[in-house]
């Protein structure tokens, strides 16, 4: 049996507490509905709960056209992120179609995650499709609705689905963690050392995933989309494993090849959901461009934990670390003082 399509909600694979839920209804004047406001809300209702979430409250507008920019009035919208925030909705449903400029506004100012009612439509779809045809007609018709909904939305997707670093414990994985969670990404690491987890979350991973826990014998060639980009530097299966979970119209970096340098995979990520796979050059770099990138490090991208994740030691010590290398208990850079 395939894999279902992905969610617009959060992943409910191991069964967690219902996610709390706010509605807003809409009702306009410019288009008038035969169906009341109230019995529109219970039907979303209905299919909220159908979706796995707790409904917690409710509030409606009436209004003679909607905003451009939010649907609702300003008014409303600081009026429904109090009342959200006070029933500890963590996501708002609308009972009206909202355009990618909307849903973008409105997400910024309620400061939870926003869908309407075709998302949340797709979303039960999606958790009932059993069938390999409708599954697939699922995932089409969520491609066609999230496509318009793409446009300079990498920090939102990335803060909502995560962002990943493969070879966490490394130098490479250690670092891009503590950049990208100083940038505000929500970063889960991936190791084989479940002895590491502090460390990784002392750098700002917000979770940490043992390999282990992955099947990489039974690789699909599209699998549910989790990632809004990752950073690997393994290779081998586990790059293949990524791509197929690649978030539609997210970067893969491929650093590495710490496990293997083969990369056995299908076009399918990047036909059907624009995965980009980015490769890496530290050797014919231009100037320009490395001094665009040091220009970074040095402000908004500085790591914070260079202290937790460097270890110097001088020249003559050098020899005594090659077991570690070798048995991989290093985590993080070690910097030789030549002079020392």
């Amino acid at each position: 049996m395939p894999k279902r399509p992905t969610t617009f909600l959060s992943d409910r694979t191991k069964a967690p507490a219902r996610e709390p839920a706010f509605l807003v209804g809409v009702a306009l004047h410019s288009a008038p509905d035969s169906w009341s406001l109230a019995s529109s809300l219970d039907e979303l209702e209905a299919l909220a709960d159908t979706a796995g979430l707790a409904v917690g409250g409710r509030t409606t507008q009436q209004l003679g056209t909607p905003h451009g920019g939010t649907l609702i009035g300003s008014g409303k919208v600081e009026e429904t992120k109090l009342a959200a925030h006070d029933a500890g909705a963590e996501v708002v449903l609308f009972d009206h179609e909202l355009t990618p400029r909307q849903q973008r506004n409105l997400e910024s100012a309620l400061e939870v995650k926003v869908i309407d009612r075709t998302a949340l439509i797709l979303d039960v779809f999606a958790q009932h499709a059993r069938t390999r045809e409708g599954m697939l007609q699922v995932e089409l018709a969520q491609y066609e609705y999230r496509l318009p909904r793409l446009t300079r939305m990498w920090t939102h997707l990335a803060r909502q689905s995560g962002g990943r670093a493969g070879g966490a414990t490394g130098g490479v994985g250690s670092l891009a963690i503590d950049m990208l969670a100083r940038l505000g990404y929500e970063v889960v690491a991936l190791t084989g050392k479940e002895s590491q987890a502090d460390y990784l979350k002392g750098l700002g991973a917000k979770e940490v995933k043992l390999r282990s826990s992955i099947d990489l014998t039974q690789i699909k060639p599209l699998d549910k989309a989790t990632w809004a980009g990752a950073v690997d530097n393994l290779g081998g299966e586990m790059l293949a494993w990524l791509a197929s979970t690649m978030a539609i119209g997210a970067p893969l970096a491929a650093v590495g090849l710490a496990a293997s340098m083969n990369l056995n995979t299908t076009v399918a990520p990047f036909i059907l959901r624009g995965v980009s796979l980015l490769g890496v050059d530290s050797v014919n770099c231009l100037m320009a461009q490395r001094q665009a990138v040091w220009q970074r490090l040095a402000t908004d991208m500085r790591p914070r934990h260079l202290a937790q994740l460097t270890r110097t030691i001088p020249f003559d010590d050098l020899p005594r670390v090659f077991d570690d290398f070798i048995q991989a208990r290093v985590r993080g850079r070690i910097v030789v003082d030549m002079a020392a």
